[in-house]
């Protein structure tokens, strides 16, 4: 399929899923990536992908109750069968829409057009599939948190948000800074810090409200 609609959509995301799985022997790199309440099994090619997982997902610590794993595969022209990613084909792509339909199939994900760049998700089976041009092949933005959106995809569907915000407290109470990016919150968690403040994260901050009192 060279371009996708719309109408078409589902139907291909589920081919990118199934087109990655089928490939599942071809994938010689395994990241297993253990953060708060969630293991991910990275399956991908050595490069600057598998790089920018180890630089950018931290293992965390502790008891983090974590439950199952979610299996994410990075797919490009060059393993097994993997077939070049497919382009837009609608006159406009807008962001909502596209997320819309694919809810509506129980499925989620994202598109770059400057690179036809995929991500999918299947939240049931927590298997998902990133899609690129080449291995080199994603938005400039990525490396800096890689998988982000597979991070918060698995986590809503779990009653969880991955917010993007700082976190700022004293005596076992705190506050979530959260705003646009360069609105100031990194620079106001360090300002804190350095003036006897607790932190428990910045930038992405996991937030479980199930444990309310």
């Amino acid at each position: 399929m060279s371009q996708v609609t719309l109408g078409s959509l589902p139907d291909y995301a589920r081919q990118v899923l199934a087109m990655a799985e089928s490939a599942a022997a071809s994938y010689s790199v395994t990241r297993d990536v253990r953060l708060p309440r969630l293991d991910m099994a990275v399956h991908l090619t050595p490069g600057p992908f598998a790089d920018a997982i180890d630089r950018g997902l931290v293992p965390a610590g502790g008891d983090r109750q974590a439950s199952g794993v979610c299996r994410i595969l990075i797919a490009h022209p060059g393993i097994g069968n993997i077939a070049a990613p497919a382009k837009w084909g609608e006159a406009q792509f807008a962001p909502h829409a596209f997320a819309s339909r694919l809810a509506d199939a129980g499925l989620r994900g994202c598109y770059f057009h400057d690179l036809d760049f995929w991500q999918v998700y299947d939240p049931k089976r927590r298997v998902g599939a990133q899609l690129m041009r080449s291995a080199d092949g994603f938005p400039p933005w990525e490396p800096g948190a890689p998988l982000r959106a597979f991070l918060h995809w698995d986590y809503a569907a779990r009653g969880m948000r991955l917010a993007h915000a700082g976190t700022l407290g004293i005596g076992g109470k705190g506050i979530l800074l959260a705003g646009a990016g360069g609105a100031g919150k990194s620079g106001t968690v360090v300002a804190g810090l350095l003036n006897g403040l607790d932190s428990v994260g910045d930038d992405y901050v996991l937030i479980d409200r199930t444990d309310e009192g």
